[in-house]
């Protein structure tokens, strides 16, 4: 906080005193213009007075001539034996001679005054324009470096930008088209998946509910998420199984199998655990019963807790398929097979439900991918991509449904987990969720 209102208070600072600068900078500017349109009239001012002393001394000239011939012709003795008419007009047209070479020697004067004031004008205003541009060069010299750094960042980053945006507003069409109608056409090339070719017996799934009641008899061990565990019998030993499995850690740690909770059936009387979850009300708990003779492909992130019925670790089988087109195109490589004797506590959002296959005219299921928790073996698996271009663009469905074919079952959350959180959440939880599919979790 301190350092974004220390960022805001030096940016708000440097904003202030650049518009201060920018306004000063056009008030300057605005009269270096005025100073240069007065200096221009001033000197056509020069200009037209000097037009006119050039006239007023030619008629100065043009009467300096007529008084000189004037006088003399009244001082030769041609101008005795004139009449007295002729004496008179050459009388007056000496005084008129006279009068118009003082008139226009007072304008002259008048002019040149005038004239010498507006070079006085001109000078000054030169003296004024000289350090109004000063001014202004200062003022450019002031730029803020902030600021003149942000504005070069932006006018080379503003061709990448537009792309940028560009691509933000298109490239999640473009991509979502191009992975629809280019990178499902892959799927049509890829064999199902199965894991098991022969027909095992079928788990015992029972209803799901808030809470699920686990009973244990003596040799029963199980193994439940601290997080699921909400009442046990003091009749059972308990102790924290820091990894279920350390072949496999990594998994383990996605799928919070993690720092469970071990119970042990030792006497006769045996327990009961009753397990729910205590920060997700929609979250509800199914429980499958495999006997030695069962086995269930599980997601492990969906295990709420394992129980086994011999007091052995229950058996996790792990089946690669890394060279399969539809792992690559679904980055799903790993699967996980758990074998019985065993019960499975598996959560599922709303309720986990049960979906029953008939051979019978190899007729497939399509689920939602985000909703399939588990299934037999002995279903062939393959995925197809979403019924609808629309709902996996706006992300009502993933990219790909599954679908299972054969004899078998295959259980599902009633609600897909994909949330409709803020954006930056949604990057980071496809990202976590990308890398658990691979993991297979």
């Amino acid at each position: 906080m301190v350092a974004a209102y220390a960022s805001y208070s030096y940016l708000s600072e440097h904003l202030f005193r650049e518009d201060q600068r920018v306004q000063e900078l056009e008030r300057a500017r605005i009269k270096v213009h005025e100073l240069e349109g007065e200096i221009v009239e001033a000197r056509d001012q020069v200009v037209a007075i000097g037009e006119k002393l050039v006239v007023v001394g030619e008629r100065i000239r043009q009467a300096n001539q007529i008084i000189e011939t004037m006088k003399g012709i009244k001082h030769s003795i041609e101008y005795v034996f004139l009449t007295a008419k002729e004496q008179y007009q050459y009388d007056r047209q000496l005084r008129e001679s006279n009068a118009l070479k003082k008139s226009q020697e007072m304008l002259a004067r008048q002019l040149f005054d005038e004239k010498g004031g507006l070079e006085k004008t001109i000078k000054e205003l030169s003296v004024d324009l000289g350090g109004t541009e000063y001014e202004i060069d200062e003022l450019l010299g002031e730029e803020s470096q902030v600021l003149r750094y942000l504005l070069e960042s932006w006018l080379q980053l503003k061709p990448y930008v537009y792309w940028s945006l560009l691509a933000v507003v298109l490239g999640p069409v473009l991509g979502k088209a191009v992975a629809y109608y280019g990178l499902t056409g892959l799927v049509a090339f890829s064999k199902p998946i199965r894991f098991s070719e022969d027909s095992h017996e079928m788990p015992v799934v029972g209803g799901s509910s808030v809470s699920a009641v686990v009973s244990l008899t003596k040799g029963d061990r199980a193994w439940i998420k601290e997080t699921y565990l909400q009442a046990s019998d003091e009749t059972l030993k308990k102790r924290t199984r820091l990894v279920l499995d350390w072949r496999i850690p990594v998994t383990c740690f996605a799928a919070g199998l993690v720092e469970l909770i071990e119970f042990n059936a030792i006497g006769e009387v045996g327990g009961v655990i009753t397990v729910s979850t205590q920060d997700r009300p929609e979250m509800e708990i199914g429980n499958v019963e495999l006997n030695e003779a069962c086995s269930l492909i599980v997601r492990p992130r969906h295990i709420a807790g394992l129980v086994s019925r011999n007091g052995s670790p229950v058996e996790i089988r792990r089946h690669w398929r890394l060279f399969h087109l539809q792992s690559w195109v679904t980055l799903r490589f790993r699967y996980f097979e758990i074998v019985g004797p065993c019960a499975v506590l598996l959560s599922g959002i709303r309720g986990v439900r049960l979906e029953d296959l008939n051979v019978e005219g190899n007729r497939g299921r399509r689920t939602n991918q985000e909703a399939t928790i588990a299934f037999t073996p002995g279903l062939s698996y393959r995925v197809v991509k979403a019924e609808t271009f629309w709902s996996y663009f706006r992300g009502l469905n993933p990219l790909f449904d599954d679908v299972f074919r054969g004899n078998g079952i295959f259980l599902c959350q009633e609600i897909s987990s994909s949330s409709n959180g803020p954006l930056g959440r949604k990057f980071w939880s496809r990202l976590w969720s990308s890398v658990l599919k691979v993991l297979g979790v």
